[in-house]
């Protein structure tokens, strides 16, 4: 199955920045992402704990890769957990997952890429790392779409602001690791990734957008009033 869904083209094509990782708990086998965009429903996502190999410029091929698979269309702000049940078995929130038997997030040092294509030339999303990695990919940036959390650790959430703030300043929040809280040696076997959505406020621009359509529409409204 895994093999199938990976030489699909996915639904819609997603950009390096429009997801964003808001959780990993290597104890558990856990992680959560968040999406900037709107997702078509068909939409599928790639995630590997393979390493990034700079000097070849392509992905390591000892560990494994997870595919998520969007069933239904996926709101901007909405958050999916990727977890592990009592059989070892992966499950999502929202939508559905594949995997071979290599994926197995690493307490000690960890990768985790997502990207849409094929292993062989993914077009990365976003990333995180829990190491002193090499180079990462040339289209993600530490900060920008590419968490950097502390060495070693052993799982860690995004804990800043999920509503109040423009999606410019929510990206870059969560981006930061200094708004994740984690740890490091200890046991986070039973904890589990916030569901809490994101809600960003309009863009200064948007709001003026639509409020200048409204009072448009509504001068349109009154001037047929007028003529009829």
């Amino acid at each position: 199955m895994l093999l199938v869904l990976a030489g699909m083209q996915s639904a819609q094509a997603l950009n390096a920045g429009d997801i964003a990782f808001t959780a990993f708990n290597g104890d558990a086998e856990n992680f959560a992402f968040v999406s900037w965009v709107d997702i078509a429903s068909g939409t599928t996502i790639s995630f590997t704990d393979n390493e990034w190999l700079s000097a070849s410029n392509t992905l390591s091929t000892t560990e494994g890769t997870l595919i998520w698979t969007a069933l239904n269309s996926i709101s901007v702000g909405t958050v999916v957990s990727i977890t592990t049940d009592s059989k070892g078995q992966k499950q999502a929130s929202s939508g559905s997952v594949s995997t071979d038997t290599k994926f197995d997030l690493n307490v000690t040092a960890e990768s985790l890429y997502a990207f849409q294509g094929s292993a062989a030339a993914p077009s990365f999303l976003t990333g995180l790392t829990t190491y002193l990695a090499p180079t990462p990919p040339a289209t993600l940036t530490p900060g920008v779409n590419l968490l950097a959390l502390p060495t070693s650790t052993d799982f860690s959430e995004y804990t800043g602001a999920r509503s109040g703030k423009s999606l410019v300043e929510l990206r870059s929040a969560v981006n930061n690791s200094t708004n994740w809280t984690g740890n490091i040696g200890g046991d986070g076997a039973t904890v589990h990734p916030l569901a809490t959505v994101f809600a960003p406020v309009p863009e200064a621009g948007s709001a003026a957008m639509l409020l200048s359509g409204l009072s448009l529409l509504g001068f349109m409204v009154k001037r047929r009033k007028t003529l009829a």
